[in-house]
């Protein structure tokens, strides 16, 4: 029911931080103020700030299946205009603008989608989704998939 902040310098907890549901997922925000963790058992995220510790906000995650305890993972934009989650048992993503987290898109993925990545155009990225061997491209600011592209991994 909470995650710990801790002084890395001393390696000592310095504060607990409660949280609604078990997390699973977490990334901080490029400029470090702002921490996102992903619910494992409610189709949720929440927004943490990094300087007080406080929970800002509980965003919905849009077209997740909330009775599904699962992984989800939350990644940042390298120009932390983005946030993207993705729901491994729905095999979906869903994208949000940093600025006021306001759901832009979501769209459906193959099995296990989990490991992200950030095109240098600030425009595109990618998700991996592991048990089908596949990544997807998409557009940031649509949610469009822009093409896929198998991997040899199985």
């Amino acid at each position: 029911d909470h995650i710990v902040a801790i002084d890395a310098a001393r390696r000592t907890l310095i504060d607990r931080i409660k949280v609604p549901h078990v997390v699973e997922g977490l990334a901080i925000s490029p400029d470090g103020e702002t921490l996102y963790l992903c619910a494992q058992s409610a189709a949720e995220f929440y927004v943490i700030d990094a300087r007080s510790h406080a929970l800002r906000q509980t965003v919905p995650i849009d077209g997740a299946d909330a009775s599904k305890r699962q992984m989800r993972r939350v990644r940042v934009s390298p120009d932390n205009k983005y946030v993207v989650v993705s729901s491994n048992q729905d095999n979906q993503a869903a994208i949000y603008q940093a600025d006021g987290l306001r759901q832009i898109a979501s769209f459906p993925t193959k099995k296990s989608p989990m490991g992200f990545g950030f095109a240098a155009d600030g425009k595109h990225a990618y998700l991996c989704c592991h048990d089908d061997a596949e990544v997807f491209e998409f557009e940031l600011a649509t949610g469009r998939v822009t093409r896929t592209v198998p991997t040899a991994a199985t």
